[in-house]
């Protein structure tokens, strides 16, 4: 399933040539943090998210309000300011020194009140309630890895409590589902295991309630989507021999900026995949030539260099004033999230053979 904090990756690197943002914009890494929990534990995993929209009112968020006032509403109790001095905090944005076990115990304070802080001024809604334990749960989740090959599973199980007693409470994050989706992965030499075997998982219901339901949503999206690719199919599937990377959108994928129209028209995942398939796809980079983007072509085509002069880059039979695989010539959507599916190159699924540690602190 993938999840739109990966998105975020993918697409931070983009914003810079992104117009519209507030005055002084700075993209930093603690703001790409900041709006990592924003959007993974704040809001629901269903909304739209524009993620240029999201930096810019991270960005103004965090400079219209500084850590003085943010601190003076957590000395009155305010729960929606404990969790705002949490997240800066934990990501050390917005003017605060990076302290994640502070912003813990704030984010506990709020779902189990203590003596560490001020009393709550008025019971926390339920949505405050559920981004809390949303919270915590990414903190025990980011805790639990301690390395590539090794799983903490002790803060794993206190993350999934955490994400159940989130859904619980009617909002469900992406890091909700991230976390039952890891649990609920099967792992092992043979990947007949899972954690939600385990009985301290298998007993966490609502967890189990959400996922079950979002798993058949996704099977009724892929439905859809299939139907969708089965009436074309270059528009969702890199036309490059041997790619296999496909897209979950028709603007995922880079499409072809050469004169090829409908069915002929192939999209790419990348630029190197546009220009691997062009010698097989130049023949049909013109109107009205029948013969399917991701069909095998019997064709000597010319050499790239050549093909790119034929095509205005040194004179001759010139298609264009630019190479079909010129990235400026591609369409972009400023401010569209672009996602790929990537297949797996092996059996082999995201820490399927991790090592598993009990914490010490269950024992």
């Amino acid at each position: 399933m993938p999840s739109r904090a990966d998105t975020l990756v993918h697409k931070s690197a983009e914003l810079s040539a992104t117009s519209g943002f507030p005055p002084g914009f700075c993209l930093t890494d603690e703001l790409s943090d900041y709006v990592q929990l924003l959007q993974g534990c704040c809001r629901s995993y269903a909304d739209d998210i524009e993620f240029d929209k999201l930096f810019g009112e991270a960005f103004t968020k965090l400079n219209s309000r500084g850590i003085n006032e943010v601190s003076l509403g957590v000395l009155a109790g305010r729960a929606e300011d404990m969790i705002e001095w949490g997240m800066r905090l934990c990501t050390g944005s917005g003017g605060a020194q990076k302290d994640i076990p502070m912003a813990l115990a704030l984010w506990q304070h709020i779902t189990s009140p203590s003596t560490l802080y001020p009393p709550l001024s008025q019971p926390p809604s339920r949505r405050i309630l559920a981004t809390a334990y949303s919270l915590q749960a990414k903190v025990y989740k980011d805790r639990a890895h301690i390395d590539v090959e090794t799983l903490q599973i002790g803060d794993m199980h206190r993350a999934a409590v955490a994400a159940d007693a989130a859904a619980a409470q009617g909002l469900v994050t992406p890091i909700v589902l991230f976390i039952a989706q890891f649990v609920a992965m099967p792992f092992g030499p043979r990947g007949d295991a899972s954690l939600k075997d385990m009985p301290q998982f298998a007993c966490l219901s609502d967890l189990w309630c959400i996922w079950e339901r979002r798993n058949e949503e996704m099977q009724l999206e892929q439905l859809a989507r299939d139907r969708k690719v089965s009436r074309a199919p270059n528009a969702y599937r890199c036309a490059a021999e041997g790619c296999g990377i496909e897209g979950t959108k028709k603007a995922t994928l880079l499409r072809c900026a050469g004169k090829c129209q409908g069915a002929n028209k192939p999209h790419y995942c990348s630029k190197e995949c546009q220009r691997k398939d062009w010698k097989r796809h130049k023949p049909m980079c013109k109107p009205g030539v029948p013969s399917p983007a991701n069909g095998p072509i019997d064709h000597v085509a010319l050499p790239v260099e050549e093909a790119s002069r034929s095509l205005g880059h040194g004179g001759g039979d010139a298609l264009s004033n630019h190479s079909p695989w010129d990235e400026d010539l591609l369409p972009r959507v400023p401010g569209k999230e672009r996602m790929i599916t990537v297949p797996a190159p092996g059996p082999r699924q995201n820490g399927a053979d991790s090592i598993l540690h009990d914490d010490p602190c269950d024992a």
